[in-house]
């Protein structure tokens, strides 16, 4: 998994999350978390936009909002935001 930028990065951190955690909640997420997809330029790629609520065990739940982009061969996830909803 890539993060695309410092900001992404941030948004964890400030969620005192760690990658571990990140990976679980982005496993958790179903088809009724998907919100839209979106393209930043014309023939860009799709970002895929999910809301949803999760936290590590023993915590409670962040609203999250998650885009994420996947890799044409689908190896690499570059996640693009995770933070709570704003």
């Amino acid at each position: 998994m890539q993060y695309a930028g410092t900001r992404v990065t941030l948004d964890i951190d400030a969620l005192d999350y760690v990658l571990d955690d990140v990976c679980t909640c982005l496993a958790a997420l179903g088809p009724q978390h998907f919100s839209h997809s979106e393209r930043y330029r014309a023939n860009g790629p799709w970002h895929d936009v999910y809301k949803t609520s999760w936290a590590p065990p023993g915590r409670q739940p962040d609203t999250l909002y998650v885009k994420f982009r996947l890799s044409g061969d689908l190896i690499v996830i570059q996640l693009c935001s995770f933070h709570q909803h704003r």
